[in-house]
């Protein structure tokens, strides 16, 4: 192997060290690192406070992992492992273990790396004891660490070599698996800055780092929003920022390498990721209400004054349930009488709606999975109506409400049965015209505790289009939303663009 070569190999295993052990502690940089609390006196930032832990009962985490990449279109990301992380509280002592692995293409090469990390904290997240072993194509690294009387033993082996290592503290340390742990239940209040001192175990160089929390953001999810805070942690030449939900859940990283961590779910963070086909749902923009509509289900008639964009340019704003007169919005809400009126019998027999009958490359109604599942929904059911009603009701049950980095087509959401709007409007759809039930796809704007969110739902031709909500259960679905597009997958993501020049005006709620 050539020196160029050995240091490519190098700089390839430093990088995903850099990744695996950011996940879960962002300030783990090239090997694994031991964090002990520090004070520097003139410094006003304040050292991590001793707490005795009680919140990390068991929490069982997964991530993908993903890679910004330049093509003749544009960024792309691409999707290059996985990483699992679990919590579990046994008896005054937490156990964290975190296994990683992802696929790196250098040269036209493909490597595979593998990284597995254990410790033992007491119930304050102090690090115990900690094993570490990494490798790439066979080539491995281990290590060892004990803390015990105001000392930390570290064993290394590396390439058939051994090291041993201690170094002298006045208190056991924490571990980058836990000081995440420790820094959420110290409390995530926005303007808080802790600093530590980390020691990486191959220069033994103490460096000094702040984690600060800057900002607070809301996000959607189905028919919830939580709160999700970001933290910026600040080494000498180095800068990791990631997003922590109120449950302490990690949601989203950005490592200095520019790898992005997501959280998933198991089967999402497994799977393989087509090529550009990324959401990513913690920079959705979102628009300020003057008012908060306190039960948006409930919601019969709403009345919007919309600024900032010509309503021309959008015509799915005026139709059926919406009407647009200037710059104001009358949306109202039909009544289950109204539509079950004018109900027939599946599958529709006209050639007027063959456009919202006919299967896509995200809509694939023509799929024997999506076939399949949409006859087992359905039953015997052969009215518009009952069938529009069954699958709202299904779906609102059967998919998993979760943010998600995936841009679904329908056999996605099938697979993963986790997802956001996206995944159920896409499948809704698809279930939808294989029942021979006319459906199209809507984005709009919803509001939630006085934001209007990004928001996706299907509509079914009963004679007129009928919103149906199944991200919320809702049929037919209430006047508390506002329809700007109609169409495609691309049609739907392209008004996330415009979201960011409008502004609402709420009139009236009914």
């Amino acid at each position: 192997m050539t020196t160029e070569e050995k240091g490519a190999r190098l700089m390839s295993v430093r990088s995903f060290r850099l990744l695996t052990c950011g996940i879960v502690a962002a300030w783990v940089f090239v090997f694994s690192l031991l964090i002990y609390r520090h004070y520097v006196s003139g410094v006003a930032i304040s050292p991590m406070q001793k707490i005795s832990g009680d919140f990390f009962r068991i929490h069982d985490q997964w991530f993908g992992l993903y890679l910004s990449r330049k093509s003749e279109t544009g960024e792309y990301k691409e999707k290059i492992g996985h990483l699992h992380f679990t919590t579990e509280k046994i008896g005054n002592e937490y156990r964290f273990v975190q296994h990683a692995e992802m696929t790196l293409n250098r040269n036209g090469n493909k490597e595979t790396v593998r990284d597995d990390l254990r410790c033992l904290s007491d119930a304050g997240y102090r690090v115990k004891s900690f094993d570490y072993e990494s490798d790439v194509d066979g080539s491995s690294y281990k290590a060892h660490g004990e803390f015990k009387d105001g000392l930390m033993v570290m064993f290394m082996e590396k390439g058939g070599e051994h090291r041993a290592v201690n170094r002298e503290m006045k208190e056991p340390p924490y571990f980058p698996l836990t000081v995440k742990a420790a820094l959420f239940e110290e409390g995530l209040v926005m303007g808080r800055k802790v600093q530590f001192a980390v020691l990486d175990f191959l220069t033994l160089n103490v460096v000094q780092g702040t984690a600060e929390v800057e900002d607070m953001i809301p996000v959607k999810s189905g028919i919830q929003v939580y709160t999700a805070y970001r933290v910026t942690l600040s080494y000498p030449g180095m800068r990791d920022r990631f997003w922590m939900s109120e449950a302490g859940v990690t949601l989203r990283e950005e490592l200095p390498t520019g790898i992005l961590v997501m959280y998933e779910t198991e089967v999402m963070a497994k799977a393989a990721l087509k090529k550009g086909v990324f959401f990513d749902y913690l920079m959705l923009p979102t628009v300020k209400s003057n008012i908060v509509i306190s039960e948006p289900s409930k919601v019969k008639g709403m009345t919007v004054r919309i600024e900032g964009i010509d309503p021309a340019r959008f015509p799915a704003l005026n139709g059926d349930d919406q009407t647009v007169n200037g710059d104001r919005v009358e949306i109202r809400r039909y009544t289950e009488e109204e539509v079950k009126k004018d109900t027939y019998d599946l599958p529709y027999a006209g050639d007027d709606m063959k456009p919202y009958l006919e299967p896509t490359p995200w809509v694939q109604s023509d799929d024997p999975k999506i076939k399949e599942f949409s006859k087992a929904v359905r039953g015997g059911l052969t009215d518009a109506a009952l069938v529009s009603g069954s699958l709202t009701g299904r779906m609102y049950g059967w998919i998993q409400a979760q943010p998600s980095a995936l841009i679904p087509t329908a056999l996605d959401a099938h697979k993963y049965r986790a997802g956001e709007c996206l995944e159920y409007t896409v499948l809704y759809t698809a279930a939808a015209r294989a029942a021979g039930l006319p459906t199209r796809m809507v984005a709009g704007l919803v509001p939630v505790r006085g934001l209007f969110y990004f928001h996706t739902w299907a509509e079914v031709w009963i004679g007129r289009w009928v919103p149906v909500d199944p991200t919320r259960g809702e049929w037919p679905a209430g006047a508390a939303r506002i329809r700007f597009v109609t169409g495609g997958m691309e049609d739907l993501l392209a008004f996330i663009r415009e979201i960011g020049k409008i502004r609402i005006q709420v009139l009236e709620v009914l």
